[in-house]
């Protein structure tokens, strides 16, 4: 064991402290800039650390997991502190763009309206079942009471789901062996993860598990949302990725975007809180009507969910709007609030973006087109603007939304090549406490726009 005495130069982008040792770095967690730390070592791998010099940015963290929880790494960072190290992270990433960069925007704690959780259910011992988030290191499970990101309705319904998990325990299959080939086992961890959503007319909860529901799981679950009437809509899924079936539906829940009501699929992407939602939503406005000279008409809303952007395009400009995104479930939600609320100017398309993307005569149909994507970016729908032959036909305006701004840089970076100038980005931190970002970017082109009449 090697005993060193070492000073935090920086706080690195994920939110560990960075020392040199023998010209390396080295990243040790949970300390600030400037702290003078005392450290075990054992074959480079950090065995124990204290803290001799605290820094004055050191406050005491609001949860009472923050050292064991993976979810959040910078709790103990006075606030002033911790958002100009999250936007200096954010300069950092986009640092080609720093002018372009304008005022970070954050967002308020316990606003959160949805969260995923993991379980590990105890066969032998339902009580001693765990609910919560993965350990920083991965691999290990914590066992949560609270959670600090969670609006207060959500948080409060943590024991109520905890009562949720020694009902969906599997019946233990036969064993048609003889004792005699028996062998003692250990008591199997059945996993799996609960993803809930805070409706504005209930809970809406989808159990993720590789085994089936079977008759009397669904009849504990029928009884259990009985006596919760909270909870509103129970799905079962088998992969994170697959179709929920629902298992009971009381009400259907809906989420207002804009005073409208949108039905809300089970495991639905929407923003994780409504302050994110409308922060977002404002930026997007804003910038369709700085760039609105009366030639407005068309939008393309890419990855475009539930409808996020769509029904605020519609129902505050009145502009025509085409939806488009891969998730089946998330399209019909989107015609069925068309339709619920007599919205017209919205037309829904399914389709894969990445295999089949907007081609450039598609996207000369648009003056303006908004796009939102997983954290992988859309480099495959931002070839096509590099792939159009007459570049003066495409969009006057390209609104990007990201959750990711290393693919955003790359995603950016073409669209830059075919002809656009980025005018403004603007950092939203709805992920508070950890080391993600979201952004909204403006690209404008300043060449004349020049197209056929095309009939939408």
């Amino acid at each position: 064991m090697i005993e060193k005495k070492v000073k935090i130069e920086r706080n690195a982008s994920l939110g560990d402290g960075v020392a040199i040792i023998e010209d390396k770095e080295l990243y040790i967690p949970y300390t600030i800039a400037g702290e003078e730390i005392a450290i075990e070592l054992e074959k480079n791998e950090i065995k124990k650390q204290s803290i001799l010099k605290k820094s004055p940015n050191r406050i005491a963290p609001i949860c009472p997991h923050f050292l064991f929880c993976g979810g959040c790494s910078m709790q103990h960072l006075k606030k002033e502190a911790y958002q100009d190290w999250k936007t200096d992270c954010f300069k950092n990433t986009l640092k080609e763009y720093q002018d372009k960069i304008s005022d970070s925007i954050f967002i308020d704690n316990k606003t959160r309206r949805r969260v995923s959780l993991g379980f590990r259910i105890n066969e032998n011992n339902p009580n001693r079942s765990k609910l919560g988030f993965n350990a920083r290191n991965k691999g290990k499970l914590i066992d949560i009471s609270a959670c600090y990101l969670l609006n207060d309705e959500l948080e409060a319904l943590l024991p109520t789901i905890r009562e949720l998990l020694p009902l969906i325990i599997p019946p233990k299959e036969n064993n048609k062996k003889s004792k005699k080939f028996k062998k003692k086992s250990k008591p199997v961890d059945l996993k799996g993860d609960i993803f809930i959503t805070h409706a504005e007319n209930g809970f809406d909860v989808t159990i993720i598990a590789a085994w089936q529901a079977d008759m009397n799981i669904r009849q504990d679950l029928f009884e259990f949302a009985r006596n919760n009437s909270e909870i509103i809509r129970i799905s079962w899924a088998n992969k994170h990725y697959s179709t929920p079936e629902n298992i009971l539906e009381s009400e259907k829940p809906f989420i207002k975007i804009c005073d409208v009501n949108v039905d809300l699929p089970p495991m639905s992407f929407l923003q994780p809180s409504i302050k994110g939602q409308d922060t977002l939503i404002d930026l997007v406005i804003k910038a369709i009507k700085d760039n609105d000279d009366g030639d407005i008409k068309n939008i393309a809303d890419l990855f475009c969910g539930i409808g996020t952007f769509t029904f605020p395009i519609v129902s505050q400009l009145s502009k025509s709007v085409t939806a488009v995104d891969v998730n089946a479930n998330q399209i019909k939600s989107l015609q069925n609030s068309l339709h619920k609320n007599e919205l017209s100017k919205i037309h829904s398309n399914e389709r894969n973006l990445f295999s089949n993307p907007l081609m450039a005569n598609e996207l000369e149909k648009y003056e303006v087109v908004i796009f939102d994507p997983p954290r992988a970016g859309a480099i495959d729908q931002i070839q096509e603007f590099i792939n159009a032959e007459n570049k003066e036909a495409l969009p006057k305006l390209v609104i990007a939304v990201s959750c990711n701004p290393t693919t955003f840089a790359k995603d950016a970076k073409l669209l830059i090549k075919t002809g656009y100038e980025l005018q403004k980005i603007n950092m939203v931190d709805q992920f508070i406490y950890s080391h993600h970002q979201e952004l909204v970017a403006i690209f404008t082109k300043p060449q004349i726009r020049k197209k056929k009449e095309i009939k939408l």
